[in-house]
């Protein structure tokens, strides 16, 4: 199985405490547990919840801690979000989101990928992370849209986190790539595989999630990296993602969106689609992209706008590359 390093871009720092010891890399070969998934027993987890704005469900939202199961779903910024805000009303606004129900409900995917521990750990097991996108894929899809274009737009405000936006904060600017990307990054992990008859290939027959076939690909490690492309993460040099109909599924949901200027995945779709053709083939996927930007066809602007916003990152993820393609032969070689 990939160290955690090598599965989730973002989950350096607690990879580097739980499986780096003294310059030794520790695998726990024992069998991923394998707990029971509820979907919270409350009304604003129905898909007839009724839509919520920003400032409303903000006024209105509860922590719910004594309603939620024994296991729960995952939940977004579950470790926190420290002290670091220049904004006081900052904070409060991004808990008073991430523990609003309706939010909560919606299991959003772009905001677990990067910022959840408990969904780390549910794509440890195929079973539990398809459980956990059941339940993404299965909600009123119009009512998170608008529940996550309606955080959107407040959390930018001057009454929100305009000032720690602003100044680049690291949680800020990746709780709003997350609520920005919602909708591509709901189509594109909600794909299913489908099943290739007399395919050699075991992966190819199944009607599995893509995604939870990519994070769970231990003779792949890299497969699972093209579900950063809408959050702004580019696809690191030396990833060797699996040539097949998932991923050109999955890349011509993200061309779908990369024309769009507004929406991070303009900045590194183009640059991720050549790479993805240079393996797999000239035509595998779409990589003409109007007016998506390219590190190629703009002198390296592309390159400078995608480090400007890599600033928002935390210091952690900047140095991603390296240990990605570093944790993904060590693992190759095991």
């Amino acid at each position: 199985m990939p160290t955690e390093a090598t599965e989730h871009p973002e989950s350096q720092s607690r990879a580097v405490k739980g499986h780096f010891v003294d310059g030794r890399i520790i695998f726990d070969h024992n069998a991923a547990p394998q707990p029971a998934l509820h979907r919270r027993d409350d009304p604003a987890s129905t898909d007839t919840a009724s839509m919520t704005t920003a400032p409303e469900a903000a006024a209105t939202s509860s922590s719910s801690d004594s309603s939620t199961t024994t296991t729960s779903l995952p939940r977004a910024f579950d470790g926190g979000f420290g002290t670091n805000f220049t904004q006081p009303s900052c904070p409060t606004f991004l808990r008073s989101m991430v523990n609003n129900d309706t939010f909560i409900s919606c299991v959003p995917f772009s905001l677990l990928l990067q910022n959840s521990m408990s969904f780390f750990d549910a794509t440890r097991s195929l079973s539990t992370i398809t459980a956990v996108l059941n339940a993404s894929c299965s909600v009123s899809f119009p009512t998170c849209s608008g529940l996550m274009s309606s955080f959107t737009l407040a959390l930018r405000s001057s009454t929100a986190c305009q000032d720690d936006y602003n100044s680049e904060n690291p949680q800020v600017r990746q709780a709003y790539a997350g609520l920005l990307s919602y909708d591509v990054s709901y189509n594109g992990s909600c794909l299913k595989n489908a099943p290739i008859p007399d395919d050699p290939d075991a992966r190819q027959d199944n009607d599995n999630y893509c995604f939870a076939n990519a994070v769970t690909n231990t003779t792949s490690p890299t497969d699972s990296y093209i579900y950063y492309l809408p959050l702004g993460i580019p696809l690191p040099a030396g990833s060797l993602p699996t040539c097949d109909a998932c991923l050109t599924a999955t890349m011509a949901v993200y061309a779908a969106a990369a024309s769009n200027k507004s929406q991070p995945l303009n900045l590194d779709y183009v640059d991720a689609a050549t790479m993805v053709n240079e393996m797999c083939g000239p035509a595998f996927v779409n990589a003409s992209i109007p007016n998506a930007a390219s590190s190629s066809s703009s002198g390296g602007a592309g390159k400078k706008s995608a480090a400007s916003r890599a600033r928002g990152l935390d210091a952690a993820s900047k140095g991603w590359v390296g240990v990605l393609v570093g944790a993904a032969a060590l693992l190759a070689a095991l």
